[in-house]
């Protein structure tokens, strides 16, 4: 077999190159990215791994490379379109059309945070930076100007 994925005899799957060995790590097939595991070499879903040169990616329900926001070990995080990584530090537009800003960590923030030199707010439930409105946080009353900056109020 070259160049398949394949159904074996006791019924898993497997992907073969074109020298006719099974493939493992990232992979590109059928119009996608996918992980193969190093050890069973079984298509691998739901599940963040690293690469074999050494990035490392989320992987969905079918096995397929994830961009956008996606939820994972109960926090969302965004995977950048083009590359396919983890973006941390970073305000962006979400697939539906939403921005959401992604910490250090790359767990989307919520509360107050301090970026690029100015406060914001970023709503808990919404996870949108709230603009032009007053925000109460321990007491504190804040002015959410048009673009989102606080100041106190």
């Amino acid at each position: 077999m070259d160049n398949d994925y394949v159904q074996s005899q006791w019924g898993d799957w497997y992907l073969f190159g074109s020298d006719g060995r099974i493939l493992t790590g990232v992979q590109k097939w059928a119009g996608s990215y996918y992980y193969f595991d190093p050890v069973t070499y079984l298509k691998v879903t739901n599940d963040y791994r690293q690469s074999q040169w050494g990035d490392w990616y989320l992987f969905g329900s079918d096995g397929r490379i994830l961009t956008g926001v996606q939820k994972w070990a109960g926090t969302y995080y965004y995977f950048d379109p083009v590359t396919y990584l983890r973006v941390d530090n970073n305000y962006v537009r979400s697939q539906w059309g939403d921005w959401y800003m992604f910490g250090p960590d790359g767990r989307i923030v919520t509360g107050l945070y301090n970026w690029m030199g100015s406060l914001y707010y970023f709503d808990p439930v919404t996870y949108l930076k709230v603009v032009n409105q007053y925000v109460y946080v321990n007491g504190i009353r804040y002015w959410a100007n048009a673009n989102g900056q606080l100041s106190l109020a």
